[in-house]
């Protein structure tokens, strides 16, 4: 028999999947502005790439990502949750909601690189560049940031000079993602 599932657990499940849907949702204004924000025979390449960014992104976080990000291991790098779906975390609804959560960060992350390199660059070059993002670089900065063993996080007592709080996913999501868009952005040049 399954055990007993308290109140509180669902209300916080409840809540986390309220807030995945509205942070998902910001989604449709990227893209929106995006495709505003182009020549319109790119329209349909932008709202391609914003699907391909939510797609490949959640595969990517969902198998290799979120182990990286929120793991135990080194201070750096999560190790032991690869996966996800596979694990026994799947029981807990928090860490579900968790991961949830969390996902669309990444892909925000994400389309503000694709804001910066609209009608710059290929399709299929720009997917690479996801699938490097949301399943290597973006969890290897939300580990040391955000996860409960990181180098930098507030909730690790071993960390360095106390830590630092970004319970906004101001430092992962806006500074990585502007970053990364900037020297990204410089590599492909102007359009043309």
């Amino acid at each position: 028999m399954a055990p007993a599932v308290q109140p509180s657990e669902v209300i916080n499940f409840l809540g986390l999947r309220y807030c995945f849907v509205l942070v998902l949702l910001s989604q449709v204004g990227f893209c929106f502005l995006e495709a505003g924000c182009v020549r319109s025979i790119n329209v349909v390449s932008i709202l391609f790439k914003n699907i391909g960014d939510i797609s490949i992104g959640c595969l990517c976080w969902w198998l290799v990502g979120y182990g990286l990000a929120y793991g135990k291991g080194t201070l750096i790098l999560g190790t032991d949750s690869m996966l996800y779906a596979y694990r026994s975390g799947l029981e807990d609804p928090i860490e579900m909601g968790n991961m949830l959560l969390s996902f669309p960060y990444v892909t925000t992350c994400v389309t503000i690189i694709s804001g910066c390199v609209a009608e710059r660059i290929r399709v299929n070059a720009y997917f690479i560049f996801v699938v490097l993002v949301t399943s290597i670089s973006f969890p290897i900065l939300e580990h040391c940031v955000n996860s409960n063993h990181g180098l930098i996080s507030s909730s690790n007592p071993s960390a360095l000079h106390g830590g630092v709080l970004d319970s906004s996913r101001a430092i992962t999501v806006h500074v990585f993602g502007g970053t990364c868009a900037l020297v990204f952005g410089h590599a492909v040049g102007p359009r043309q």
